[in-house]
């Protein structure tokens, strides 16, 4: 009678943990990610087309914008009602979402991690899932943060014009843009 060998699961496991080696889930605004949609319409100037926008955009919120006033600017915020001078220095404080909304969630991050990574070696479920779940709790995060920030507060000529108090949301794309990425090396 032939020998037979039952490994009781040893090469799924290690099959499983050489994947989480090399494997880790991206959140954010990828470059090659999908644009979300708006979902208050206010002007189709501020509709972006392009990923890069989209992160542009955030960038200039979470670290903050310091940049003298063009001609063409001036002209346009002078159009608008906001009186300024050209080579006058405009700043956009920072509004940090996406290293809060990393940083605020560390602990409970690790023990997801923990949980996730028994329930692999358990075979519940898999690497792939494992990372698209730490994935959702990351976008989770991020938009729940970016709803949170109130402060610093806008300025009055933004809030004129936008129509609302509330900073980092306009349009919704911004937020509706915040997604997860799985890659496996």
């Amino acid at each position: 009678m032939p020998l037979k060998i039952n490994d009781k699961g040893w090469n799924r496991i290690k099959a499983e943990l050489a994947l989480c080696k090399k494997s880790y889930t991206k959140v954010g605004l990828p470059s090659d990610g999908k644009v979300g949609a708006v979902s208050s319409p206010k002007s189709d100037l501020h509709k972006y087309y392009d990923m890069s926008e989209v992160a542009t955009v955030a960038a200039f919120q979470e670290f903050g914008t310091s940049q003298v006033v063009t001609p063409k600017q001036a002209a346009f915020l002078n159009f608008k009602g906001f009186n300024v001078k050209v080579g006058t220095i405009i700043k956009t404080p920072k509004r940090e979402f996406v290293s809060t909304s990393f940083d605020e969630n560390l602990e409970s991050l690790k023990i997801m991690v923990d949980n996730l990574y028994n329930q692999i070696l358990e075979g519940r479920i898999g690497t792939i899932v494992a990372l698209k779940i730490l994935g959702e709790f990351g976008v989770a995060k991020m938009k729940l943060k970016i709803q949170q920030i109130t402060t610093p507060p806008l300025h009055p000529f933004t809030i004129k014009n936008k129509k609302s108090s509330k900073p980092l949301i306009d349009t919704g794309q911004t937020i509706n843009s915040i997604q997860h990425t799985e890659i496996i090396l």
